[in-house]
């Protein structure tokens, strides 16, 4: 393990904790989009789920590659690669209400969102003493929480100013 200084540790807990809660505001913005677009008669309900369900099965799964990818290519890239992904698929989202292109989209979100949690993990253990890993791990994972708490009423405020579109945007 390097010996990093403090404040460069504490700029990693903080950008982790960042990514957690910027990939949960990106999750919760569907679920604030997706009514408007049963209600306007784009999707069902039934389709709806599915689309939700897509984002679910493709993160999990990629959950399973996302690991060795990361010891294959170091988490700098994966999570770059990871984000990247996640990034423009979320916002291709906004351009479309058709389902086979919003299904793969969000599917291509939760494989580019598969690389935050072993990226993550592997960060944390390369940077931190073992005795202050699960602190670390905490703030790591407080990050989702944070990102729905925040994601919600961010995506609503930008849906009534702007439109459902725009959700997907942040």
């Amino acid at each position: 393990m390097k010996e990093e200084s403090a404040s460069y540790r504490w700029n990693i807990i903080f950008l982790l904790c960042s990514l957690q809660a910027i990939a949960y505001i990106d999750r919760v913005n569907f679920s604030v989009a997706g009514p408007q677009l049963v209600a306007a008669g784009d999707l069902t309900n039934v389709s709806l789920g599915i689309l939700f369900g897509c984002f679910s099965w493709a993160f999990t799964f990629s959950l399973l590659l996302a690991g060795p990818f990361t010891d294959w290519v170091r988490p700098r890239r994966s999570l770059s690669l990871g984000i990247g992904t996640w990034s423009v698929a979320t916002g291709l989202c906004g351009l479309t209400t058709a389902f086979w292109p919003l299904a793969i989209l969000r599917g291509f979100v939760g494989v580019g969102e598969s690389t935050m949690i072993p990226a993550g993990s592997r960060v944390i253990r390369e940077t931190f003493e073992k005795k202050n890993r699960t602190v670390v791990v905490g703030a790591f994972f407080a990050g989702n929480k944070i990102g729905a708490v925040i994601g919600f009423p961010l995506a609503a405020a930008i849906f009534a100013l702007w439109g459902w579109q725009w959700v997907f945007f942040i």
